[in-house]
């Protein structure tokens, strides 16, 4: 979905219960990962109170869950930090669907920004102003009214090392397109770089290796040697065997 809003009653880590109250509540943030992972994550809307508490000490809130669940989730969540009131959380609702689907904004900065400042110049508490916080990425933008040049093209450069030294930096290296990405090899007291090896094919040995004006995915694999150890010892000596011949006296 590309908005998920909830409307209701919700403390720090809950929906669907009031302030520090018991009972039955929606969800938690142990619910999170139950959810079906996929590549589309929403934009979360909490019209609530106390979701965006992001700066009491003991626990995540629910907003920051929303985000840190890998690969399930939210892209990012707009949530009150607060306590606040439901004509208020309304009128905000009605800008922020405003700005996406009238105005066209997709910016998800502008949109909750622009949509706290139009709610409370109407004359409503400086609670819109103050409580809601945009967990999240001000930049991202949602997945609509998209322009070709919006679009972000990040390719993956798989690096590791293999016994005997190291290449800065590893793992799943993500890289933009067109740009470049440079590969330090390092190889450990005693050891030398034997090989670089990228995208299956060997590469003369040296230090680093650098990809230049990337338009996919590649991978890159330092490979090491020991060095010969000084000083080894030499051959013993040939175990002649020495006969001494006696010549008897007649």
């Amino acid at each position: 979905m590309l908005i998920t809003s909830f409307v209701g009653h919700g403390d720090v880590t809950r929906w669907g219960v009031e302030p520090f109250g018991g009972g039955k509540f929606i969800i938690e943030p142990a619910d999170l990962a139950h959810l079906v992972g996929n590549d589309r994550l929403t934009f979360i809307v909490a019209l609530d109170c106390l979701n965006g508490y992001f700066s009491q000490p003991f626990e995540y809130c629910l907003a920051e869950e929303w985000l840190m669940t890998p690969d399930k989730g939210a892209v990012a969540c707009f949530a009150p930090s607060g306590l606040s009131y439901q004509h208020e959380h309304e009128s905000l609702s009605r800008f922020i669907f405003s700005k996406i689907f009238t105005n066209k904004e997709n910016r998800l900065g502008a949109i909750t920004t622009e949509s706290k400042i139009d709610t409370y110049q109407p004359g409503v508490s400086d609670k819109v102003l103050v409580s809601f916080n945009l967990i999240g990425d001000p930049a991202t933008r949602l997945d609509f009214h998209r322009a070709a040049s919006d679009l972000v093209i990040v390719h993956t450069i798989q690096a590791d090392a293999g016994t005997g030294g190291t290449i800065t930096p590893s793992g799943n290296i993500p890289v933009f397109d067109q740009s470049g990405q440079t590969f330090t090899v390092t190889p450990s007291a005693g050891y030398s770089v034997s090989d670089i090896i990228v995208d299956g094919g060997s590469q003369v040995a040296g230090g680093a290796f650098t990809f230049k004006n990337v338009t996919g995915d590649h991978t890159i694999h330092a490979v090491f040697k020991a060095n010969a150890q000084p000083g080894g010892g030499g051959g013993g000596g040939g175990g002649g065997c020495f006969i001494s011949a006696i010549t008897p006296r007649l």
